[in-house]
């Protein structure tokens, strides 16, 4: 049916505390899977935004704040994370849902922020949760209805699949598609 025909989703996770090589491989897998069914994916770990003019977020670029932050520069700090919060938030509300791959046992501050500001637009968060689902972080689990909470990406994915091939009805506290014709 392809319901989700170029709706847009978001793909967040664990960067920081991560290395790049882990953080882009399950991305590209997905963006290529959801590319065959006309789902358009932003990645926080590419350019976006036409007048995107900050270094993509990588290891070197953690690298730079982490040594900045060391020698005491931390408004230099502030003033290269500020536009890639915006950003990345911004990607966030032009999304209809966010698909999210997090390892609990890594911190991640942009993550977490990236999934409260979706919940606070009700927004659908596909849950990936790396160790499986009882490693939910149990806040997560307060925010997110487990309807959403996956143990593996592909079970995620064909969970995506089911509501794009209209096997699964659109929940409408979460769901707000614009007909095909509008996106």
């Amino acid at each position: 049916m392809n319901i989700l025909y170029r709706t847009k989703t978001y793909l967040a996770g664990n960067l920081e505390n991560n290395n790049d090589k882990d953080a882009r491989a399950w991305r590209s897998y997905v963006k290529k899977e959801f590319g065959h069914r006309n789902i358009i994916s932003l990645d926080p770990t590419q350019k976006n935004f036409v007048s995107q003019n900050f270094p993509e977020e990588s290891d070197e670029f953690r690298g730079d704040q982490d040594n900045l932050l060391h020698a005491g520069k931390y408004w230099e700090v502030h003033n290269n994370m500020k536009p890639v919060v915006r950003q990345d938030l911004a990607m966030v509300d032009k999304v209809d849902f966010l698909f999210v791959v997090i390892d609990p046992t890594r911190p991640t501050a942009g993550t977490i922020d990236e999934i409260g500001h979706a919940n606070l637009s009700r927004k659908p968060i596909f849950l990936v949760i790396e160790g499986g689902i009882p490693k939910i972080p149990k806040w997560l689990a307060g925010k997110i209805p487990p309807t959403y909470w996956h143990g593996d990406i592909e079970s995620a994915m064909d969970h995506v699949s089911r509501i794009d091939e209209g096997e699964e009805e659109l929940d409408p506290k979460y769901w707000r598609l614009l007909i095909s014709d509008l996106r």
